[in-house]
């Protein structure tokens, strides 16, 4: 049903923009109008955790604490490093509500034949908040701008917000929301109301927590000509259970330990269109294991799933972090010939890898 309305906003007409200056209600559904075509409305859509096999939140906290060694010569050194992954589902309105909507809209003006359709988000934006208090991230999500249904969201912290954020997701109460923000073509309104939708977010006050959504939303940036939507929070609450599995701490010492996941890959081209005929990109990453001997992972995009755009890579061996690792893409076309990239280095260990641009060559016949 989701595949079948997002795939329905192709059709529409490519100026087709909503203009938050013209918000209401109908039907329970909060829609904008159009800024071209008075008789379209935009419908603005729910996004919720997306659920884990579980049951429980697609959310999963990973820290890990690094201490020099005599053997890298850094003794007393002590590193912290943590990555939260979240996953985002994108709810439009069903066909049934899109109706009630409209028929309520044509009521003000029984001359107009009003469409109502699910407005088109192309990014979003992720926080998270302590109570009412932001906890500062060292990485902000940052993507091409596409539509999209789901989304992978992925944050790291520094040292102290680690530990904190540890504390939170093993402790109890939803003390911890994900704040997110949509984005998307729309015409400008400067100093505008951000159309807020704060459910599931648990005891704290609705006003206050509007307050704090819409100064986090105010702080990240806009593509020029994207304006925020909409924004909103959602309560983190993990089970005992389910902390188990999604909080995990590693020491790492000189290495990382088998299926720690110490890379991100990140690929955009199939969300945004920007890999025309091509219908697979492999990403294959080398790294050198504690025992000197190479050891490599792979993750696969598709682009019949474009919204799988942040995948860990993990390695079957544990991976040595003091010698450097490479990447490289070998995409697969629809004519089934294989693209193959160079071998890239980076000049440290990047926590994330990203292959939307990946340079590419023509395997020999």
């Amino acid at each position: 049903m989701i595949r079948a309305l997002l795939l329905s906003l192709i059709a529409l007409p490519a100026l087709a923009e909503p203009d938050p200056a013209r918000r209401t209600v109908a039907a329970g559904l909060v829609v904008m109008g159009d800024d071209a075509d008075p008789d379209l409305w935009h419908a603005v859509p729910a996004v919720a955790l997306r659920e884990a096999a579980d049951g429980g939140p697609e959310v999963t906290f990973t820290i890990a604490r690094y201490t020099g060694t005599a053997v890298t010569g850094d003794q007393g050194r002590a590193e912290i490093f943590s990555t939260l992954r979240a996953g985002l589902v994108l709810m439009p309105p069903d066909p049934a509500a899109l109706a009630a909507a409209a028929a309520a809209l044509s009521t003000r003006d029984p001359r107009r034949t009003v469409r109502v359709v699910p407005l088109r988000p192309t990014a979003v934006e992720a926080a998270l908040l302590h109570g009412l208090d932001p906890i500062p991230a060292m990485s902000v999500h940052d993507e091409a701008p596409a539509l999209w249904s789901e989304r992978d969201v992925v944050l790291s912290f520094a040292p102290d917000q680690a530990e904190l954020l540890e504390a939170l997701l093993t402790g109890t109460g939803p003390a911890l929301s994900l704040v997110w923000s949509l984005t998307g073509p729309a015409a400008p309104l400067p100093d505008a109301e951000i159309t807020l939708t704060t459910t599931g977010t648990g005891p704290l006050d609705p006003a206050q927590l509007a307050e704090a959504v819409t100064a986090a939303a105010g702080n990240w940036p806009e593509t020029a000509g994207y304006e925020t939507l909409a924004a909103g929070a959602q309560a983190i609450s993990l089970t005992p259970d389910q902390q188990a599995l999604r909080v995990t701490r590693h020491d790492l010492d000189a290495g990382a330990p088998p299926d720690y996941p110490v890379l991100t890959a990140y690929n955009f081209a199939f969300a945004d269109g920007g890999a025309d005929g091509i219908v697979e990109r492999l990403v294959e990453v080398e790294a050198t294991g504690l025992t000197g001997l190479p050891t490599r992972a792979e993750v696969l995009f598709a682009a019949d799933r474009p919204d799988a755009s942040a995948l860990p890579i993990q390695f079957t061996y544990a991976v040595d972090l003091t010698q450097p690792y490479r990447w490289r893409v070998v995409d697969l076309a629809e004519t089934g010939e294989l693209i193959e990239g160079p071998w890239t280095t980076p000049d440290y260990w990047r926590a994330v890898v990203d292959v939307t641009n990946a340079p590419a060559r023509r395997t020999e016949p």
